[in-house]
């Protein structure tokens, strides 16, 4: 929320993190990501996890121990009804549909759903992921 009412209070940041979006192609193909270098400026605590997180590309302990894997860690779930949502071009659709759906309607009792739809990570809304420049990935249920 830091991030958020920050900004509420500056419009630049509020204008530059809108417009971030528009430019993940850029981003990503500049990568490794460097503190300071993108909109995330102004929402420094997320840029801070996000850098951290992407210098984690392996399952190791940063992954297994921070209690994100749904299959390290299916034990501290609540058993309680869940929407998976991943899209085709979503980073996370195959550990979405191939390993957290599966694992909880597997070992919980509560009602589990999965929805897969065309789009990408950070716009579930939007069903036109032509304009993003990502190879098609097969659709996984």
């Amino acid at each position: 929320m830091v991030a958020a009412a920050r900004a509420a209070n500056d419009p630049a940041a509020a204008a530059a993190l809108a417009d971030l979006t528009n430019h993940v192609n850029e981003y990503v193909q500049a990568l490794p990501l460097r503190s300071g270098t993108t909109p995330l400026k102004f929402a420094p605590d997320y840029e801070k996890w996000l850098i951290e997180a992407m210098s984690h590309g392996d399952n190791d302990s940063y992954w297994k121990d921070s209690g994100t894997g749904v299959v390290d860690h299916v034990s501290e779930y609540k058993d309680i009804p869940v929407y998976h949502l991943t899209g085709w071009y979503d980073s996370w659709s195959l550990p979405v549909a191939n390993l957290n759906y599966p694992t909880l309607r597997a070992h919980k009792k509560s009602l589990q759903r999965l929805i897969v739809g065309p789009w990408i990570h950070s716009s579930p809304g939007s069903v036109t992921p032509a304009k993003v420049n990502l190879p098609r990935m097969p659709r996984s249920i």
